[in-house]
């Protein structure tokens, strides 16, 4: 190894640190210095590279579902899909087999494939090192809705919430409960249509009006109305139990719903609900920040991916 200068399989901090910003540049450097700062050294100070790279395959994946769906967006963005052109192949990937699933109405094409055919895609593409049945359970979480096929829209679902936390909660068994039971229902209504920025400043302030004459924070509002308490908020707990705290027209209802409704999938979370009613009039555009707690995890799966993909062994 070039920065071996001992020959002793070591290296110092500062050039595996030049390496991991070479051969990954996706990876910030800020983590790069948290990561190698807490790497063990020897008397020395230096990292012994060898330990390193076999420590590094026996990392526990934290939540291999969202890691999963992630490694799915690279391997669109890698081949120049969006995700229309991404079902659209694995489609005619799976017509071949004579078991695919194309409808056509008027206009309108809905693409899906079956569950069995997506969990053999991750397994070629994806994650060739996991098994078959924890693939499986994999694609039945990403089909979202629950029918047993991958659909554009279970994929835009997936994608859409990969900085949403509470969508990832447990590994993706949330979608187990919430999302498959409101998610299959499709034909049911939620609103769609967000209130202008304006009018939502005149009916937030009306909110914060009636939370500070009832004693109640925005956490508290938000529990009362997760009836629940799967940290969603569908459009019915919305409507119906927001009455008791303030009293507001049912389409005011719907569009405020619609504007805190930033996935539009017909639930809400807490910080998208937070995010609207502290807008204020210097708010003219919010912006959601990640805070991104897993980043050890992240820059380590970037690592591992970088190792597998350039075939570095320990020999």
């Amino acid at each position: 190894m070039k920065y071996d200068t001992l020959n002793d399989g070591t290296i110092v901090a500062q050039d595996l640190q030049k390496v991991l910003s070479q051969v990954s540049p996706s990876i910030k450097k800020e983590d790069i210095l948290r990561f190698t700062r807490f790497l063990e050294k020897d008397p020395r100070g230096r990292i012994d590279y060898t330990k390193f790279i076999d420590d590094l395959e026996k990392v526990k994946e934290h939540n291999p579902f969202k890691i999963i769906v992630s490694r799915i967006k690279a391997f669109m963005k890698q081949n120049g899909q969006d995700v229309q052109k991404f079902m659209r192949r694995l489609v005619a990937g799976e017509s071949q087999t004579g078991s695919g699933f194309h409808k056509e109405e008027g206009l309108e094409k809905e693409r899906k494939v079956s569950v069995p055919f997506f969990a053999k895609f991750l397994k070629n593409k994806v994650a060739k090192k996991k098994t078959i049945d924890e693939l499986t359970n994999y694609a039945e979480l990403i089909d979202v809705d629950g029918d047993g096929f991958i659909s554009i829209h279970d994929m835009n679902s997936c994608l859409g919430n990969l900085n949403n936390e509470t969508f990832y909660k447990n590994n993706g068994s949330t979608l187990i409960g919430t999302f498959k039971t409101i998610l299959s229902e499709r034909d049911k209504f939620f609103p769609k249509d967000p209130l202008p920025h304006q009018k939502a400043l005149e009916v937030v302030a009306k909110i914060k009006e009636a939370l500070t004459a009832k004693g109640i924070s925005m956490h508290v509002l938000f529990s009362k109305l997760d009836t629940n308490g799967d940290e969603f908020l569908t459009f019915t707990e919305f409507s119906e139990n927001l009455d008791p705290i303030v009293k507001l027209s049912p389409i005011i209802k719907e569009k405020l719903f619609a504007l805190m409704d930033v996935n539009k999938i017909g639930m809400v979370d807490y910080p998208s609900f937070l995010e609207v009613l502290k807008l204020t009039p210097v708010s003219a555009k919010t912006v959601r920040v990640e805070d991104n707690f897993n980043w050890e995890y992240e820059t380590v799966d970037k690592i591992k991916k970088w190792i597998n993909d350039e075939g570095i062994t320990v020999e």
